[in-house]
């Protein structure tokens, strides 16, 4: 990459920027629709390109394939036939590799995405460059359009969101840059815009747009914000005073354009990084259509199934562990176990046999009246006996006889 000049030029009458804090800084573009800001950021990033220096442009609204009417060095990935890749976050990895250390400019075109989509894919492209740039340290600036859909003022602060706040407190340091594209500042995460050193304003008619200005620039740049003409702008930098500008317009192809007319021929946009972007078709992945509800979906389906699972073993090892209790070890498992059905019929033939045997004895027993005359004297004899004793010790106690 040859030595970047100092400066770019955003102005015909000479304005100029210094890149180095382009590149590394915080920046951001603003103002509504029709007034300039799109074209604005077009002038700023070929400004850049014309002097080699290294971006990724996040786009969501698909206005920057235009660019490679000049630049042919870009790459263009996303879900048209006219990309020259298909984006999918499997490649992200390698891209974030292009972009940064071999200088690669890329265009990350997330216009046909669902919004789910989009903040995986910017989130995946935001956390992979801030973590290289750790160990690369080397210029580098990312363009967000819409960057309020990102990082809003209200609502939940995502992953998404915390990431893109610490590129834009913690990046300077290691080299990287952002830029991020709204028209509506007052919808921006005020902790973004409070850390930007370069800014340009373009004309707003909304009144909360309009305070967001009062905030930011003062009451007097308000007042005057909503008479700017198209392509006017109010550049607010921490190295020089705000000062009211017009942007020169951008050389490439205008792709973001509402209409065409019947002499606006449109270029064929093709790159020349012919090798870099087999390499990225060759690595294959799942399809881009990534939709994170269908995917928790399917894991809280997996989850369950897994604990049914879980359950059922238990059940079963309960069973296994009664079932060693009270029946005896069957030698083939293939046919069921009659062990205890058996032991059970056994007790039961034992019981009857006894009872039977019993019963038969004491019936076939034979009378012996003698025996029995003798058993029943025996009794009496001792009855009397007793008796008599009992009659004897008594009267010794009454008449105090002593044996």
């Amino acid at each position: 990459m040859s030595q970047n000049p100092k400066t770019i030029t955003i102005t015909d009458d000479g304005v100029t920027l210094p890149i180095t804090s382009i590149l590394t800084g915080r920046g951001f573009i603003t103002g509504k629709s029709g007034s300039g800001k799109s074209n604005t950021a077009s002038v700023v990033i070929e400004e850049l390109l014309n002097n080699r220096c290294p971006l990724l442009i996040i786009d969501t609204d698909g206005e920057y394939r235009g660019l490679k009417e000049k630049f042919k060095e870009l790459i263009h990935m996303g879900q048209s036939d006219e990309s020259d890749v298909e984006l999918t976050l499997d490649r992200i990895d390698r891209i974030t590799d292009y972009a940064l250390i071999q200088g690669v400019p890329i265009i990350l075109d997330v216009s046909t995405f669902k919004a789910d989509q989009q903040k995986s894919i910017i989130n995946e492209v935001v956390t992979l460059l801030f973590n290289k740039e750790k160990e690369h340290r080397k210029q580098f600036l990312i363009i967000i359009e819409e960057i309020h859909e990102f990082i809003p003022q209200q609502g939940g602060v995502d992953e998404l969101a915390q990431n893109i706040i610490r590129i834009a407190k913690r990046g300077r340091k290691r080299g990287l840059g952002i830029c991020g594209v709204s028209q509506r500042p007052s919808a921006v995460d005020k902790d973004f815009i409070t850390q930007c050193n370069w800014s340009v304003w373009h004309r707003f008619t909304w009144a909360i747009d309009k305070k967001a200005v009062n905030q930011t620039l003062g009451i007097d740049y308000a007042n005057q914000i909503s008479s700017l003409q198209t392509g006017e702008a109010f550049l607010a930098t921490d190295w020089d005073e705000t000062r009211r500008i017009t942007l020169k317009q951008k050389e490439t192809f205008d792709e973001g354009s509402t209409l065409y007319t019947s002499d606006i021929i449109r270029p064929t946009f093709k790159s020349d990084q012919s090798e870099l972007i087999e390499q990225l078709r060759s690595i294959e992945g799942p399809p881009p259509e990534l939709d994170p509800k269908a995917l928790r979906t399917e894991l809280t389906s997996k989850n369950s199934r897994i604990k049914d699972l879980e359950n059922r073993i238990l059940e079963l090892k309960f069973e296994l562990d009664s079932k060693s209790h009270y029946t005896l070890p069957s030698k083939s498992p293939s046919k069921p176990d009659t062990s205890s059905q058996t032991l059970l019929a056994d007790s039961i033939e034992s019981v009857k046999a006894n009872k039977k045997k019993q019963t038969t004895t004491d019936v076939s027993q034979d009378f012996n009246p003698i025996w029995e005359i003798g058993q029943l004297t025996l009794y009496l004899w001792r009855v009397f006996l007793h008796a008599f004793l009992v009659i004897l010790v008594k009267l010794l106690r009454i008449f105090k006889i002593k044996v």
